[in-house]
C-alpha cells in the first residue's frame, strides 16, 4: 500500500506536469516537496488533495505585497494551480538558522538586526493594506495562557523540579492586557523560518523569510516575543534599538514580549518532543533560562 508521501508525490508529478518530486520538509501540519528541474517548492497539507487550499490566490498575493515592503528576500511565487489547491515558489538560498550549530555570533549580529528591521518594516504597515489577504487575529492573551498550561502538562514529565516550578511561576501570574495597537505581522518569525548564509558561527546574513502561511494582524509583540525565545534576552535588547531606528516603538511590544516568549517556547518544546524534531527541543532547552529566569 503506498503511503501518503507517495501518494503526494504522484498527484503532484501529475498536476504540475514535472517528473522530479522530492520530499523536502515536514511541518506540524504541512509537507513540503522540491518539484521540477529548479527544485521550486510546494508546500501541501497532510491529507492534501482531499483538502485544497482554497485561498492559493491570497497566498500568492500576499508574497507579493510583502516582498515590496520588507528588505529581505521572500519567496517568489511561480506558479498557482486553484485545482486541486498547489501554490509553487523559486526556493531561497541559504540555511534555515534553526540547523545552524553555534548561533552565538548571529545572535549578537547582522541576522538579529535584519530580522528586526524587517518586523519595523512589517509594523510600520497600515493594516488596511493586508487586511484582504489575511485575517485579524484577536486571540486574548488569557487563551496563550491556556494554551501554555496544556502545553506545560504535555512536556512536564521531561521538566526538571526547578523548570517546573518556573512554569508554575509563570502560570500564576496574570496574563497581559490585550493591545488595541494591531499590527500586520509574519505571526511565526522563529527562527526555523529564517534563511541565513553561513553554516556554523560568522556574522551571517539573512537570505530570506519564509513560511508566511500565520501572517496575520494582530499583536506585534508575538513575533518580538519569538525574537526573545530563540535568540536570548541580549538580542532582543539589541534587537529592540534596531526596531526603534527602523520605526519601530519598542515601548509598545516590549512589555508583552516575555510572555509571548514563554508561551511560544513551551508550545514549540511540546511539538518537538511529541514529533521527534531535535532541533525544537534544544533550542527550548537552550532559551529557558533566558526566557524564564530573567527579569521581564
Amino acid at each position: 500500500m503506498r503511503s501518503s508521501v507517495e501518494a503526494q508525490e504522484d498527484t503532484l508529478r501529475t498536476v504540475l506536469g514535472v517528473a522530479d518530486v522530492q520530499l523536502y520538509d515536514v511541518g506540524g501540519e504541512t509537507r513540503t516537496y522540491r518539484v521540477g528541474d529548479h527544485g521550486d517548492l510546494a508546500t501541501v497539507a497532510f491529507d492534501w488533495p482531499a483538502s485544497p487550499n482554497p485561498d492559493l490566490e491570497r497566498d500568492a498575493e500576499l508574497l507579493r505585497r510583502v516582498a515590496a515592503r520588507v528588505s529581505v528576500p521572500v519567496p517568489t511565487v511561480v506558479s498557482v494551480a486553484p485545482v486541486p489547491g498547489v501554490l509553487t515558489v523559486r526556493p531561497l538560498p541559504g540555511r534555515r538558522l534553526i540547523d545552524v550549530t553555534d548561533r552565538s555570533t548571529m545572535m549578537t549580529g547582522r541576522a538579529t538586526d535584519e530580522m528586526a528591521r524587517t518586523l519595523a518594516e512589517l509594523h510600520a504597515c497600515s493594516p488596511t493594506t493586508f487586511a484582504d489577504v489575511v485575517p485579524t487575529d484577536t486571540t486574548p492573551p488569557t487563551e496563550w495562557r491556556d494554551e501554555a498550561a496544556d502545553h506545560a502538562g504535555v512536556v512536564d514529565d521531561e521538566l526538571t523540579s526547578g523548570q517546573r516550578t518556573d512554569v508554575r511561576a509563570f502560570l500564576a501570574r496574570p496574563a497581559p492586557d490585550p493591545t488595541t495597537g494591531l499590527r500586520f505581522t509574519h505571526n511565526d518569525l522563529g527562527i526555523e523560518h529564517v534563511l541565513v548564509d553561513a553554516a556554523d558561527g560568522g556574522d551571517a546574513r539573512v537570505t530570506g523569510i519564509i513560511d508566511w502561511s500565520d501572517a496575520a494582524i494582530t499583536d506585534p509583540a508575538v513575533d518580538v516575543g519569538r525574537l526573545l525565545r530563540d535568540l536570548g534576552r541580549d538580542s532582543l535588547a539589541r534587537a529592540m534599538r534596531v526596531y526603534s531606528a527602523h520605526g519601530g516603538d519598542p515601548d509598545t511590544v516590549a512589555p508583552r514580549a516575555g510572555f509571548y516568549a514563554a508561551c511560544g517556547l513551551l508550545e514549540d518544546l511540546a511539538f518537538g518532543l511529541a514529533h521527534g524534531r531535535r532541533e525544537y527541543v534544544e533550542k527550548c532547552w537552550a532559551a529557558w533560562d533566558s526566557v524564564f529566569r530573567a527579569r521581564a
